[in-house]
């Protein structure tokens, strides 16, 4: 297995001794003295897609998970501190404004991927894999975004333009592709740091969050 973190930072708080991947190349670092192999796949979709993509191009492991932060949309079922485990994930912000009215790839009649090689053509939705330890996860369907949620307003949108969405990241959707078109099983698991759409950075809990999903690790003895 392949383990993919967003940013030096977040990996720093989930691996031994606070080591970091240098960059997209996989090496070997330990969580709880249990050697894994770990790559960075940059912040952001653009930055996910490509770098995730040569990461995994790379090792041809059989199984990736993506681990890193999110926003939650219903701190009821999902609060801050809490694990998600994405069983879908989209990308919603793809598309066109026509007279007040979003209209993603389906609407526009577009695909995002082309079929390939037996692969169906992507065009608005990925599923992902479950990851191979469940305990203390909410599964439920997660948005990649290019921005974060910038009001309530906007957090409660994009919820309500996705039913039963819990969550959203900036990578999931970009690391799912990459890893749907070298055949290689995606799971993606984010802790809750902060609701989406609050914009006072100092309400959010990045250390606990992160805190949260190196004890799953630990738990889960990958």
């Amino acid at each position: 297995m392949l383990l993919l973190v967003p940013t030096a930072r977040e990996a720093r708080a989930l691996f031994d001794d606070g080591k970091a991947p240098r960059s997209e190349d996989p090496e070997s670092l330990e969580v709880g003295g249990r050697p894994l192999r770990v790559a960075l796949c940059g912040f952001g979709p653009a930055a996910a897609g490509a770098l995730s993509a040569l990461a995994l191009a790379r090792e041809r492991p059989r199984h990736c998970l993506l681990l890193g932060l999110l926003g939650t949309y219903d701190a009821g079922h999902l609060p801050v501190g809490a694990l998600m485990a994405a069983s879908e994930v989209t990308f919603p912000d793809l598309g066109v404004l026509r007279g007040g009215v979003w209209l993603g790839p389906r609407a526009m009649g577009f695909e995002q991927a082309p079929p390939a090689a037996g692969r169906a053509a992507v065009v608005e939705e990925l599923e992902a894999a479950p990851p191979p330890y469940l305990e203390g996860l909410v599964r439920g369907r997660l948005l990649t975004v290019a921005r974060a949620s910038g009001s309530p307003l906007e957090a409660t949108a994009r919820r309500e333009a996705s039913p039963g969405a819990l969550g959203e990241d900036m990578e999931g959707f970009a690391v799912a592709l990459a890893a749907s078109r070298l055949d290689i099983a995606c799971s993606i698991v984010r802790a809750a740091s902060n609701v989406a759409g609050e914009s006072d950075r100092a309400r959010w809990e990045l250390q606990g969050a992160l805190g949260a999903l190196r004890a799953w690790l630990l738990a889960a003895r990958l």
